[in-house]
């Protein structure tokens, strides 16, 4: 496949996306005090944001813009049809910015989509502090409704960044 490269809107003739996933600058000319240089385009240095996903800066008239990868690939190559506002990647990987692994879809097409509901619904089960069995529960959110727990709470007791929440101990189940 080839590299096909389209101006980014809103920053033509300054700045392009591939359909593989990168962005560049085009070469232009730059005013200093006493005359315009020519500055040299070049690949932009992509940075990973903290929940994954890949971004760049975009800078216009001195002014530097934070933008998602995946959207910029989208929102040049892919056809956005009534409400889907959100990029889904196809194959979960926040990085593979391809635009074959992209779709335009409604958040709840995103939310729901491939593995991700799961990660959401692990069953947990609640002990006493001294570590007897009391009962189960099918997620976090269900405990929370039953014991009036937080979720968040019982979460991080599960993934062993508190010890306990409630006056309880809280572990995912094993399978």
């Amino acid at each position: 496949m080839i590299e096909i490269w389209k101006d980014i809107e809103g920053y033509e003739n300054e700045y392009q996306v591939s359909n593989f996933g990168n962005v560049r600058s085009l070469p232009r000319y730059r005013k200093n005090r006493y005359s315009e240089v020519l500055k040299k385009g070049c690949l932009l240095k992509k940075r990973i944001d903290k929940i994954g996903y890949e971004y760049v800066y975009l800078a216009k008239s001195g002014k530097a813009k934070f933008c998602l990868v995946h959207r910029l690939v989208a929102e040049a190559f892919l056809v956005k049809c009534g409400n889907e506002n959100e990029v889904n990647h196809k194959d979960e990987n926040k990085t593979n910015n391809h635009v074959d692994n992209l779709e335009w879809c409604t958040r709840d097409y995103n939310m729901n989509y491939g593995t991700r509901p799961n990660a959401y619904s692990k069953p947990v089960v609640r002990y006493t502090l001294t570590g007897e069995y009391i009962d189960e529960f099918e997620s976090a959110n269900d405990a929370e409704r039953k014991t009036g727990v937080h979720h968040g709470n019982i979460a991080a007791c599960c993934n062993g960044r508190y010890k306990t929440a409630g006056g309880y101990k809280w572990r995912h189940k094993s399978c």
